[in-house]
């Protein structure tokens, strides 16, 4: 099918995502337990005239497959059976995917935590680095039943995977691909939908990472060291952005204050383009809708206050949502999860 091309109003086109509208997905029914609490940064498709789900023209099509790797038959134990018993039978086992904590930049974000599952199909906007210190996870694409079992692993932005963390401890680094760093990864692992990581000098730094996390460190310490493994990958500076300055200031504000009122109306009055010219542009650098990445944006504040000790509705308010109710649909709709099955470390 040809694709669109978006207009640059003279700027650079080294890196314009041009969208196309995917087939309308149905929802899906929570399956028991069987998800993971890290990789929650899915962008579903929504509900509106702006609900689309794009395909940049900077990714390939979808491949049928992933790198050549041992298929694995036995499968992990899920995240079901890794939850404790109720002690009474009147005390109903509580519905936990992940035990962990999530830390976060502009950018990018880090999630980190021990007994995770089994997670369905889903993907996401952001690019996803998935790295176990030991053992190791399996992860697949959506398009084959071939399991591979690794220790390091990366996802292209908005491409369907499934991830099972064999109950281990496993930490997800996120980056989005307007940054410098992000294009530079999707440049390199655009071949495949996932690619198993075989870096020099990969495993240490993911031994760092992992070492702050068991030493309870501070919230910088995990941004520091999530983002040296984000840096190590890309050779690029983390952080900055790769798209045109317009849509950069915009996604610059939308980072500093998700929770603030922005119509797409406001957005392209911020930086002098006419409400349609402005959606039109910031689909094409972006390869998402500008609602798609401001509730994207305001789920992320929201799971990081919740995990940072504030009540689910605490934290759905400050991330600008009507009710815990309204985000935990917008989390179901977007990642498959609800926020409640998320407890963070000092919980535990």
């Amino acid at each position: 099918m040809a694709q669109p091309q978006p207009q640059t109003d003279g700027v650079a086109a080294a890196w314009q995502p041009q969208a196309q509208v995917a087939p309308a997905q149905s929802e899906q029914r929570q399956a028991k337990v069987s998800v993971v609490f890290m990789d929650v940064s899915s962008l579903g498709l929504m509900k509106g005239t702006e609900a689309r789900s794009v395909w940049p023209f900077w990714m390939p099509p979808p491949t049928r497959g992933l790198n050549q790797g041992a298929n694995l038959r036995k499968p992990c134990p899920t995240a079901e059976s890794l939850m404790p018993r109720p002690t009474s039978a009147a005390e109903p086992r509580r519905a936990v995917v992940g035990i962990g904590r999530v830390a976060m930049w502009k950018g990018g974000s880090v999630w980190i935590g021990r007994d995770t599952g089994q997670a369905q199909p889903h993907s996401h906007h952001a690019i996803q680095i998935a790295l176990a210190a030991t053992p190791s996870f399996r992860i697949r694409d959506a398009s084959t039943e071939a399991w591979q079992q690794t220790l390091a692993a990366i996802v292209m932005p908005d491409r369907p995977h499934l991830f099972d963390g064999c109950g281990h401890t496993v930490a997800m680094v996120f980056v989005e691909p307007e940054t410098l760093a992000g294009r530079e990864l999707v440049a390199r692992h655009r071949q495949h939908d996932v690619s198993l990581l075989h870096d020099e000098g990969l495993s240490a730094r993911t031994a760092a990472l992992h070492a702050v996390f068991e030493a309870r460190g501070t919230e910088a310490a995990l941004v520091d060291a999530a983002q040296h493994i984000v840096a190590h990958l890309a050779a690029r500076p983390v952080g900055a952005q790769a798209v045109d300055v317009r849509i950069a200031k915009v996604l610059e504000h939308i980072r500093a204050r998700p929770d603030a009122e922005l119509g797409l109306a406001q957005a392209a009055a911020l930086v002098h383009l006419s409400p349609s010219r402005f959606r039109h542009l910031f689909v094409a650098q972006s390869g998402i809708s500008f609602r798609a990445y401001l509730l994207w944006a305001r789920v992320g504040l929201a799971v990081a206050r919740g995990m940072a000790g504030h009540s689910w509705t605490e934290a759905a308010q400050q991330a600008g949502f009507a009710d815990s109710a309204h985000l935990s649909r917008t989390c179901r709709r977007m990642f498959g999860i609800a926020p409640t099955m998320l407890v963070r470390e000092e919980q535990a």
